[in-house]
């Protein structure tokens, strides 16, 4: 009846329980191994550090439905997100720039990297001058780096050259967490899931669609200050997001959005 009794005892005095299975071992080889090196590296040299913000993606959340019905494409709202990182990083140069000897070097390219999650790693595709680039483009041009990358087929441009980098584990159910730089940048994203949640509209509460940022930035490069203008930037891009399609960048998306 669930009790242990003497007998029990007896028996696993005399080894007649068996031992727990060999646990299983898997080599640190390949990509894992990179990985590891890269992240270790990462965290070795540069001067981390963390900002959060919080935005209100209501009309971000509607905006991407809309364009849904409209284009017949499943928008994501990483698709805008990269496309608000760009514009962003075109007003905070500093966040697109890196560091050389004792130097720092302002990009003229904006090449977003968008972290692709696999079972054996992660890998990060590059969408080139995401600044560029309209909101429908991002979307194809990720969604063909991210099935290359799961198929192992992304080629060697494909994967370098980022200037700023997106990770966003908002599928996972993750509010928020801290992303570590991918040398030699000076900054990543990090995004959470958007979550239905009541805030303070005016002088009533009403439900809100909310999302966490974490911005970790090269403290060697950028202060907290700019760190901080620059998620002001990209907050105040997420919360009114037709001022994505009034870049000028792509006049025929802008008058379909």
């Amino acid at each position: 009846a669930g009790r242990v009794t003497e007998t029990d005892v007896l028996r696993a005095l005399e080894g007649a329980i068996e031992a727990p299975g060999e646990a299983r071992r898997i080599p640190v080889t390949g990509m894992r191994e990179a990985i590891a090196d890269a992240m270790v590296e990462s965290l070795r040299y540069p001067a981390q550090l963390t900002r959060t913000a919080r935005a209100d993606v209501t009309e971000m959340v509607a905006l991407r439905d809309e364009l849904r019905r409209r284009w017949g494409e499943r928008i994501t709202y990483n698709d805008l997100i990269v496309k608000a990182v760009a514009l962003s990083l075109r007003e905070h140069p500093f966040l697109n720039s890196t560091l050389s000897d004792d130097e720092i070097v302002l990009l003229s390219d904006i090449n977003v990297g968008v972290a692709v999650a696999l079972e054996e790693g992660l890998i990060v595709p590059v969408v080139p001058m995401a600044d560029e680039k309209s909101v429908i483009d991002i979307h194809r041009q990720v969604r063909d780096l991210a099935e290359r990358a799961r198929v192992g087929t992304p080629s060697v441009d494909q994967v370098e050259g980022g200037t700023f980098t997106v990770t966003n584990l908002g599928a996972y159910g993750v509010r928020s967490f801290t992303p570590i730089l991918n040398q030699p940048q000076v900054g990543i994203l990090g995004v959470g899931g958007v979550s239905r949640e009541p805030a303070v509209v005016g002088e009533q509460v009403v439900p809100r669609d909310l999302v966490e940022l974490s911005l970790t930035i090269d403290h060697r490069v950028v202060d907290g200050a700019p760190g901080a203008g620059f998620l002001q930037t990209l907050v105040g891009l997420l919360e009114h997001p037709a001022l994505i399609f009034a870049s000028g960048t792509n006049n025929q998306e802008r008058d379909e959005a």
